[in-house]
């Protein structure tokens, strides 16, 4: 299967919304979805009902090279790009500690039914790297 990354519409963004709706109303996508947190929108309990928080290392340059492309948004949620830098490696930085890695992502996945591990955590993924396998 294909890994499916969507938003988890943290920010209630109508396009990351009607992402998510879709993605979720996909059955046999569940063991094949990672959801993104919507940054810098605050995750409340009821945005990962039901997902559990896995961890990927992340390469910070290229990411904020990207970043900076939004530049809409730059002034609106950050003012400037030296914010915006410092925002985005903070929150890196952050979720790498956490994770016992230098700079992380952190994403959400679905928990299997009646389980506390994800729907693909089998023992040697346990470590927050975890990625589907076939089964």
């Amino acid at each position: 299967g294909t890994l499916v990354h969507a938003p988890l519409a943290a920010g209630h963004h109508v396009d990351h919304v009607l992402a998510r709706r879709a993605v979720d109303s996909i059955s046999r996508l569940r063991e094949w979805r990672t959801y993104y947190e919507d940054f810098p929108y605050r995750l409340r309990s009821h945005d990962h009902a039901g997902l559990e928080a896995r961890y990927e290392a992340v390469s910070v340059r290229p990411w904020l090279a990207s970043a900076i492309c939004y530049r809409s948004q730059i002034s609106r949620l950050f003012g400037t790009r030296q914010e915006l830098r410092r925002a985005l490696a903070a929150r890196t930085r952050d979720h790498g500690c956490a994770a016992g890695l230098g700079h992380a992502e952190r994403v959400w996945v679905p928990v299997a039914a009646g389980h506390d591990e994800p729907c693909y955590a089998r023992p040697e993924e346990r470590n927050g790297h975890a990625r589907p396998t076939a089964r």
